[in-house]
C-alpha cells in the first residue's frame, strides 16, 4: 500500500469517525465501511478508489433498505 492509500485511508477514517459522532434525533448515519468490510474488497470495487461493483452496490442497497423499512 503506497502513501497516498494509506492517508486515503486515514482520511476516510477520520470523517466517519466524525460523522459518527454525530448525534442528532431523526439523523442515520449509514456507515458503509462497516457493511462492507465482511467481504474482500476485489469483489466489491472496480477500482482502488471506492466506486463500488455490481455487487458491492447490491449489498449496500440491501442493507439501505433494511434501515428505511425499520425506520418508517
Amino acid at each position: 500500500m503506497d502513501e497516498i492509500e494509506i492517508n486515503r485511508r486515514e482520511i476516510i477514517n477520520l470523517i466517519n469517525k466524525e460523522f459518527n459522532s454525530f448525534n442528532k434525533k431523526n439523523v442515520i448515519f449509514f456507515d458503509t465501511k462497516e457493511i462492507l468490510k465482511q467481504h474482500k474488497d476485489k469483489v466489491l470495487f472496480i477500482d482502488e478508489c471506492c466506486h463500488l461493483s455490481q455487487l458491492g452496490t447490491q449489498i449496500i442497497s440491501e442493507n439501505l433498505n433494511k434501515i428505511l423499512i425499520t425506520n418508517e
